[in-house]
């Protein structure tokens, strides 16, 4: 089996397969997986899984727990709504919500896989049928066979193109800003091992704690444009979200 992308998907369908007795090798375009994307909240349907695959101390290791999540008014700062987070949600859905960066938990996921069905470097150029497979061209030169491939290469996929006469990904006119500072440099900020939402008129400002900064917060923020407002000229790579996450943590996103 081949799987085309190193992202957290196509990373967590090649080690749960490996558990099933199923061998697959992954192909990312990219020469090394490099440190990209922001914080990715994690709820119990995720870690549960994480768990079953053993990966319990090395995301306990990369990941902070959040006392709560907050929902804030944008202008006044007072809450809106709260949920706990804690050992309390632990208890009521079997398995921790948990905050990540996503680099981190791609790095987690590529120490599981190991480097042995893990190929860099390998830009899927072309598909073909054979009698009894698959023959996947790659930019390096490196032809492959396959008996099923499987595309987890992102909003942008290679692979949809040999599935579906898939459109190219349009703008959507959401784009999120995000960076990292000290929490020291935010005394003010309230609740600081929150996850917190400060909902506004067609955008919204998310804080979380890193956890592989432990003094810092992570603040992705998320502007949203209205539809129809989209400028002339904007860049088609913008990750697009829903503003704000359901009271169990999920989150819809693509990239």
């Amino acid at each position: 089996m081949a799987i085309i992308g190193a992202g957290i998907g196509g990373l967590t369908l090649a080690i749960a397969l490996r558990r099933r007795g199923i061998r697959a090798a992954v192909y990312e375009r990219a020469d090394e997986l490099r440190e990209v994307g922001a914080a990715v909240a994690l709820s119990a349907n995720g870690t549960r899984v994480l768990h079953a695959l053993g990966l319990r101390a090395p995301l306990d290791a990369a990941s902070t727990v959040p006392t709560e999540l907050i929902y804030r008014h944008w202008r006044e700062g007072g809450r809106v709504a709260s949920f706990t987070a804690g050992e309390a949600y632990a208890e009521r859905f079997g398995a921790p919500y948990c905050g990540v960066h996503r680099a981190d938990l791609q790095a987690v996921l590529a120490e599981a896989c190991g480097p042995q069905d893990l190929h860099l470097d390998h830009r899927l150029v072309g598909i073909s049928t054979e009698n009894r497979g698959h023959e996947l061209e790659f930019a390096n030169g490196v032809v492959a066979h396959a008996d099923l491939v499987v595309g987890a290469d992102g909003v942008h996929s290679t692979t949809r193109r040999w599935v579906a006469d898939a459109e190219p990904a349009a703008y959507s006119g959401t784009s999120g800003f995000r960076g990292l500072i000290h929490r020291e440099e935010m005394p003010s900020l309230p609740d600081p091992d929150a996850i917190q939402f400060w909902m506004g008129r067609a955008r919204t400002c998310c804080t979380t704690r890193s956890a592989t900064a432990r003094s810092s917060t992570s603040s992705p923020w998320w502007t949203i444009r209205p539809p129809g407002r989209v400028p002339a000229g904007s860049p088609t790579s913008h990750r697009t979200c829903s503003a704000n996450p359901s009271p169990d943590g999920t989150r819809a996103c693509a990239r």
